[in-house]
């Protein structure tokens, strides 16, 4: 099934990078159905990392229970999250290929003092234990 992402989870995706700009960024991506399919929303989280710098993102198991309960009741599924990667490029690091979960996509979007990119998708591969990416088509946000 392709995935589509509505332009306004995109655009939440690129302003929230923006924001936390020179940290890293996280968040949920929420989805109409149990596939990766069609994701309606992002809800932004509060990275709860201690790493130095900002350059790693934690979200504590409470949160996402919170978030899964929260999506479950407005018949959403949770179907991945999201991160952004200062002054880096929107691919997967050793980290995050090691910490991905397999079930899960994974959305990650640059971010510089300028701005943020256009984000990719990623899919653990269960061959390779590495992300791979995943094309996605930009919904209208009314779609």
């Amino acid at each position: 099934m392709p995935i589509r992402i509505a332009l306004g989870v995109v655009e939440v995706l690129r302003t929230h990078a923006a924001r936390a700009y020179p940290d890293e960024c996280c968040g949920a991506l929420l989805s109409n159905n149990i596939d990766h399919g069609d994701i309606v929303r992002a809800t932004e989280l509060t990275n709860e990392s201690t790493e130095p710098h900002g350059h790693r993102f934690l979200i504590s198991p409470d949160v996402v229970r919170s978030v899964e309960r929260a999506a479950e009741a407005e018949t959403l599924n949770l179907v991945g999250f999201y991160h952004s990667h200062p002054d880096a490029p929107a691919v997967p690091s050793a980290y995050d290929d090691e910490h991905a979960v397999s079930w899960l996509l994974t959305v990650i979007v640059s971010s510089t003092a300028a701005g943020a990119g256009v984000p990719r998708a990623f899919e653990y591969d269960m061959n390779t234990c590495k992300l791979i990416e995943r094309a996605f088509d930009i919904t209208p946000a009314d779609a």
